[in-house]
């Protein structure tokens, strides 16, 4: 299966937002944003977006066909899920990107620069060429021109630069990851969580498509960088529907652990999903726990482990509307399915009231 459409993202983080926040603007937390304007526009944190807000809290950033957007200062940063080259994209400095490149049919990525596709090892990012999108590296120079997770990948100029020269230019569809070239990725990986209940740590990802797929290795890491097997999950082999895995371990003696998923087709070749990290902490009933978060969905759990003899639960938009108000058992653990779909995707904030405390979490339903 071709490289592409590489949805690898791994959003693990639940936010407390404070109550004021249920009334800010719906387009200040855009997930997708497509650069607003035309012609040529130099990178900043604050460039507007056509959906509201700005790049900056934006997970996916689109060049649109009618823009150039040029990276220019080595200051220059970005983090997120992934960058969608529809348009032209020039790097001309030194620049680390933080997320996957995908060039988009019709779109091109000119390295005059350098640039660095992740820093560390094991980071997961890839490089996306599809079909009818283009790389190239003006300026004639040899030297290394891209990076992915540390590793040198491309050079500027032609062979014998090395293996993998960009020369007068690379045309999809082809791909790269931090192991060099790969046209053959077996999976397309939309998420990987870990959520600690109190009992057990479990697991959940979900892959759009596979392409023989052997199994999963489950690896964690005590430092964020040694990585140790954990456990393996078959996969399915051959599939072009979103097929869901779950797995649940018994905790690991230590507060913060890191995971990521390896996978590995019938042939040996195998990647990495990007690294999450997982408080293992005892919920005490000051908070709400809600997994998955994000929820692909809409269709989430809510725990309160330690909660009053009765409460309240209110589902907002970020607008401060409240669309739902789910009623709650009276004992003193709660655990509830809560079905968002008909909804739509957005931000959404979990208010949970007791008589002794009101505690807010933010759920993103992409």
């Amino acid at each position: 299966m071709l490289l592409k459409n590489c949805n690898k993202r791994i959003l693990s983080g639940i936010g407390v937002c404070l109550v004021c926040l249920l009334f800010a603007s719906q387009h200040a937390f855009a997930q997708t944003c497509t650069i607003s304007g035309s012609g040529t526009i130099y990178w900043d944190n604050s460039l507007s977006c056509d959906e509201g807000g700005v790049v900056s809290s934006s997970s996916t950033v689109i060049v649109p066909s009618d823009v150039i957007l040029v990276f220019d200062d080595n200051n220059d940063t970005w983090t997120g899920d992934k960058i969608v080259v529809e348009g032209f994209l020039e790097i001309s400095a030194n620049i680390t990107l933080k997320g996957d490149v995908v060039i988009k049919n019709g779109g091109e990525l000119s390295v005059d620069g350098h640039l660095d596709i992740g820093k560390q090892s094991g980071c997961g990012y890839v490089l996306v060429i599809e079909e009818g999108g283009r790389l190239t590296a003006p300026g004639g120079n040899t030297g290394d021109k891209i990076k992915i997770c540390g590793n040198n990948i491309l050079n500027g100029g032609t062979h014998p630069c090395n293996d993998y020269c960009i020369g007068d230019g690379i045309e999809g569809p082809t791909g790269y990851t931090e192991n060099g070239q790969d046209e053959t990725l077996p999976i397309d990986l939309l998420s990987f969580t870990a959520h600690y209940t109190g009992q057990v740590i479990l697991f959940e990802w979900a892959t759009a498509s596979e392409e023989n797929n052997d199994y999963f290795t489950i690896e964690y890491s005590m430092n964020g960088a040694s990585f140790h097997s954990l456990a393996e999950v078959p996969g399915v082999g051959n599939s072009t529907t979103v097929q869901n895995y779950t797995y649940q371990t018994p905790p690991i003696a230590r507060v913060l652990l890191y995971f990521r998923l390896k996978q590995t087709d019938f042939d040996g070749k195998f990647t990495y999903s990007k690294v999450i990290s997982l408080e293992m902490r005892q919920n005490t009933g000051s908070e709400l726990m809600i997994y998955p978060n994000p929820t692909r969905t809409g269709v989430f759990t809510l725990e309160v482990p330690n909660h009053d003899a009765t409460g309240e639960l209110s589902i907002r938009n970020v607008l401060g509307h409240s669309i739902l108000q789910p009623n709650l058992p009276s004992r003193t653990y709660i655990k509830k399915t809560i079905d968002l779909s008909t909804f739509g995707s957005g931000i959404y904030f979990i208010t949970f009231k007791s008589a002794s405390r009101v505690v807010t979490k933010k759920l993103i339903f992409e």
